[in-house]
């Protein structure tokens, strides 16, 4: 195999991974954002910083997790704590 070949062949699987590499950054900074702007009860605080550490050491499948799970517990987090305090606390 020639020094052309090699090169050739990481150029092709970098074009192969670059796609998926994109989807996998652009799905952890949403997530990122996402949980960052959740407005959750103080005593509910590890809830975030779990899911920060889930979406952030997971990879891809971590961000898809928390949009199809993680997303309504934190919503259902902050709706049960606003109705609790009545939006006021």
């Amino acid at each position: 195999m020639s020094m052309y070949e090699i090169i050739e062949m990481i150029r092709n699987i970098w074009l192969l991974l670059l796609p998926v590499l994109i989807v996998q950054l652009i799905l952890l900074v949403a997530a990122v954002i996402s949980i960052l702007r959740k407005d959750i009860p103080q005593n509910r605080t590890l809830d975030k910083i779990l899911w920060l550490v889930i979406v952030i050491l997971v990879n891809i499948i971590g961000p898809i997790l928390y949009f199809a799970i993680g997303s309504k517990k934190l919503d259902e987090l902050a709706q049960r704590d606003e109705d609790e305090h009545g939006g006021n606390r």
